[in-house]
């Protein structure tokens, strides 16, 4: 009964709350991108703070999935919330997921529930608000406009809350530091973060960065070890244009959240995948797809570099959360990163040393250059992709058996298989009835066709991954 009391009145105002903003800047009382940022600061405050009065989370719990059916409709349906260039705010249905899962994990650790959330409350606020107001230049990583000042004020004010409300016997040079990194960590999450997918990776990283550092806290050294590690590759890989400034920085954050969670030992096998997909696309001069590497000519952007890495990311944090099982998941690392070594392979091989290949789709031959095609080639240099990251397993001593390193190789190419199959079926291709050929890319005198065909290169790479 005292649990319902507090949640009853901080739900009614959140609902006042979001009624009076969003019919504030439809009169023109105040501008739409300034209602929905003080909306965002009540509502997710106001998240943030209850869990800290309550006896129970269960009834919080089972409050918070029902909303988030009604704000997925809401916004779905265009009912409510719609941006004012007509595009749908999808970012206000996204906090509530890491929330619930917030409330289920951390019952006992409400820390883990409070700062990700008034971090999210205030820190996103105050970047949106300081960089519509103040900047004057913006940059784009992944959709949305981004400015210096913006993250800057996130940076600040997260740094800020995160000494003033996390509980620290003494506040010395040591813990300045560590807090200064995560909130670096948390405002590079955010300046990549568009579409309202900011609201589900800040809490999201902000709740692992402090779990792990109560749990398995990293010497300073460490720290600065593995930030000046992730500096010069930042460096390396835009100096020789293998990725764009967004998958570098994606990268990078990839890097950080594996070695902190699973070690530096588990960023060889993504070192190998990049450096051997990029050394054969250059020595081979293809110009197919090639994971982290070039797409079509242009470096490649933090799309493909997560459609690559989504799954080793994952697994990588539950080796580092659930050391028990760190052992199997062990394997599965590197059989994810075999599937993606094998299809780059395949792609980059097969793409230069095959004229035609065997299109899935209606077992034919077609010209090279349409995802979904198989060559002798490309089949060989995917097993021998895939056999790679499965010695580097077994030299690292992170397998002990040659069976397993026969598995993994077996994985890794029966996904590069998977993941033709899925582009043969699935991924949007165009046509031309005159010349008879297939194009992935829209081109002129090439139609699309099948409404069925809803996938592009990125997304078939994270099926495949799955």
């Amino acid at each position: 009964m005292d649990d319902l009391l507090i949640i009853l009145p901080a739900t009614l105002l959140t609902g006042i709350l979001a009624v009076l903003f969003e019919l504030s800047w439809r009169k023109l009382i105040i501008p739409q991108w300034l209602a929905r940022k003080f909306l965002h600061i009540a509502a997710v405050g106001t998240c943030a703070i209850v869990p800290l009065y309550l006896n129970n989370l269960q009834l919080l719990s089972y409050l918070v999935l029902g909303f988030e059916v009604i704000l997925v409709y809401m916004v779905g349906s265009g009912k409510l919330f719609a941006e004012k260039e007509g595009r749908k705010s999808w970012g206000i249905a996204l906090f509530p997921i890491p929330y619930f899962v917030l409330l289920l994990l951390f019952e006992n650790e409400r820390i883990l529930i409070f700062l990700p959330m008034i971090i999210l409350a205030i820190s996103d606020a105050l970047a949106c608000i300081m960089g519509t107001v103040a900047a004057r230049k913006h940059f784009n990583l992944s959709g949305d406009k981004k400015s210096l000042i913006g993250s800057s004020a996130f940076f600040i004010s997260a740094l800020v809350l995160l000494m003033s409300f996390w509980s620290f016997s003494e506040i010395n040079l040591e813990i300045i530091i560590i807090c200064s990194i995560i909130s670096m960590v948390l405002s590079t999450l955010e300046a990549l973060g568009s579409k309202g997918s900011d609201n589900f990776l800040v809490p999201s990283g902000a709740a692992l960065l402090i779990y792990i550092e109560m749990h398995h806290p990293f010497a300073i050294s460490e720290y600065l070890f593995l930030i000046a590690s992730l500096l010069i590759f930042v460096l390396a890989v835009l100096k020789m244009r293998w990725l764009e400034i967004s998958g570098a920085l994606s990268a990078a954050l990839l890097g950080f959240f594996v070695w902190r969670f699973a070690g530096w030992l588990f960023l060889v096998p993504l070192a190998w995948f990049l450096l051997s997909s990029s050394l054969i696309g250059r020595l081979l001069k293809s110009s197919h797809d090639s994971g982290f590497e070039k797409k079509h000519g242009k470096a490649r952007d933090w799309v493909q570099v997560l459609s690559n890495s989504w799954l080793y990311l994952i697994l990588a944090i539950l080796a580092g959360i659930l050391p028990d099982f760190s052992d199997s998941i062990t394997p599965k690392l590197y059989a994810v990163m075999a599937i993606a070594t094998a299809d780059t392979w395949a792609s980059e091989i097969g793409g230069k040393l095959s004229k035609n290949v065997l299109y899935l789709f209606n077992l034919k031959m077609h010209p090279k250059g349409i995802s979904g095609g198989l060559s002798l080639a490309g089949t060989f240099a995917g097993f021998a992709g895939a056999s790679s990251v499965a010695v580097i397993a077994y030299l690292l001593g992170h397998v002990s058996t040659m069976n397993q390193v026969v598995l993994i190789s077996i994985v890794g190419f029966c996904g590069m298989l998977l993941d033709s199959i899925i582009a043969a079926f699935f991924q949007k291709r165009h046509y031309n009835l005159e010349l008879n050929q297939y194009s992935d890319e829209p081109k002129a005198g090439f139609s699309e066709k099948e409404n069925y065909r809803i996938l592009n290169n990125d997304q078939v790479n994270i099926c495949a991954k799955y």
